[in-house]
């Protein structure tokens, strides 16, 4: 069920919108907390180690690498979606929002979740996007209908109609290369295709 927010003006730049900027600060707070839970656990880590960086004595070898792995997970985490939002933003400053038609197909893969890739439309322009999102927040986007803030050709940002969730969508070259394998084995649906048009 679509949001009340207003829809975005299709003549104005994403960031001017409202619903987007506080989509973006609500995005920027949780990674400023994902990051201040890694400098926990690295201080809680840290605690079991001396000087040299070898656990203390009487301590388990094991004991502080259950704090430091957790904590570089979420300081790699909270990187890598620092480079994600100032893509957003940088995007969203120049780029106004465009409904388009969205369909996601998820590329089979052994012992995983599958690849997600979401062919989009607007008009005679469509894109094959990979969002930088992860397994938990897949089904947010699976919709008919998205915000796409991009230009032909290019990733940009993708963004729940509501604007309650917004993601990068990227140009994966690995999700290329398994599409491509799936054409010459006959796998990939050609209506996907038909339905999607050329590609941007």
């Amino acid at each position: 069920m679509l949001s009340n927010v207003s829809p975005p003006a299709p003549d104005r730049v994403a960031l001017a919108d409202p619903a987007t900027r506080r989509a973006l600060a609500v995005y920027g707070a949780k990674l400023v907390g994902t990051g201040a839970l890694g400098v926990g656990l690295a201080a809680v880590g840290s605690l079991f180690l001396d000087v040299n960086g070898d656990p203390k004595t009487g301590v388990p070898e094991f004991v502080p690498f259950v704090f430091l792995v957790p904590a570089l997970l979420a300081l790699g985490c909270a990187v890598f979606g620092l480079l994600r939002l100032v893509q957003m933003t940088w995007t969203a400053a120049r780029r106004p929002w465009a409904l388009v038609e969205s369909r996601m197909e998820v590329i089979a893969m052994s012992g995983t979740n599958g690849q997600p890739v979401w062919l989009l439309t607007d008009g005679n322009r469509s894109w094959r996007l990979t969002l930088g999102a992860l397994v938990w927040r897949w089904s947010r986007f699976d919709q008919p209908l998205l915000l796409l803030a991009a230009k032909p050709g290019r990733g940009g940002m993708v963004a729940t109609p509501g604007r309650r969730s917004v993601a990068w969508g990227g140009r994966s070259l690995a999700t290329g290369v398994l599409v491509w394998r799936l054409r010459r084995r006959g796998e990939w649906p050609p209506a996907v295709d038909a339905e999607a048009g050329p590609h941007c």
